[in-house]
């Protein structure tokens, strides 16, 4: 496994993995990326796709500690930044072996550091500034890495490494958003009024996502159907006039779409 390691970051040596798909950072994420012409470290606060059709286009707000030219004061600050996965890399840092906050732990302690101005090159850089959002600690060691390939690798908490202003660079994902709209086919009994008999069908839906909440649902705990099944007996199902509020409303077709009993 190959890590970045520049001659004026020995933190870096850190393995990381590369991002190539939004979807591989999340808020919350430590990460390394380059910033003027060296990789730089900073804290992710978002995640979304730059290009709604394109998964290696994506948007991040970071904290991190900016750079202001050879003259100016190195300050934590929270940022948007571009970048192109298919072009430029992007690393995630493993801390599955490391006890560490919560998601939305790392991202309060983020954004707390914002206007923090005590930089050291040697002792709170980006690098320690993120480790210590993710961990409590400071102290660098070398820890396992995985290349991020599109936005849904990313997790709100997730430490990531990218190149900034040209530097290899840490930072700390803070939130992960998604394109604003979808459109989405689903099965569902359809309500048609009080009077109306319900009926399963399937319909189109556009959510925005900006202003609506939709909650997907874990079954990782399950014995479930491949998702290529779960769609064909939704199907098989389309047309049926058997609701009933308390034996077969849409929760009961959906749970025995997914859940193999």
């Amino acid at each position: 496994m190959d890590a970045i390691v520049p001659l004026i970051q020995p933190s870096s040596k850190i393995p990381k993995p590369v991002v190539k798909r939004f979807n591989m950072i999340r808020n919350g994420d430590v990460i390394t990326f380059p910033y003027i012409g060296l990789n730089h470290e900073g804290v992710v606060t978002s995640v979304f796709p730059y290009n709604a059709n394109d998964l290696h286009e994506v948007k991040l707000t970071l904290v991190h500690f900016n750079y202001p030219g050879l003259f100016g004061t190195r300050t934590v600050v929270i940022e948007e930044l571009f970048f192109d996965l298919k072009k430029e890399n992007v690393y995630v840092y493993d801390f599955s072996q490391e006890n560490h906050f919560h998601s939305q732990e790392v991202v309060k302690r983020a954004i707390d550091r914002v206007g923090d101005q005590n930089f050291s090159t040697f002792s709170n850089r980006s690098s320690h500034m993120s480790r210590h959002c993710k961990t409590g600690k400071t102290e660098l060691k070398i820890l396992p890495y995985k290349k991020a390939t599109e936005i849904t690798n990313i997790s709100p908490g997730d430490v990531i490494d990218f190149t900034y202003c040209r530097m290899s660079h840490e930072a700390v994902v803070i939130k992960v958003e998604y394109p604003e709209t979808i459109k989405c086919s689903v099965v569902h009994y359809k309500y048609t009024g009080v009077i109306g008999t319900r009926t399963i069908v399937e319909e189109d839906f556009i959510f925005k996502l900006a202003d609506q909440n939709i909650f997907v649902h874990d079954y990782t705990r399950c014995d479930i159907h491949q998702p290529e099944e779960v769609v064909r007996r939704a199907k098989s199902r389309l047309g049926e006039q058997k609701f009933n509020i308390f034996t077969n409303r849409s929760s009961h077709l959906a749970k025995w779409c997914k859940i193999n009993e």
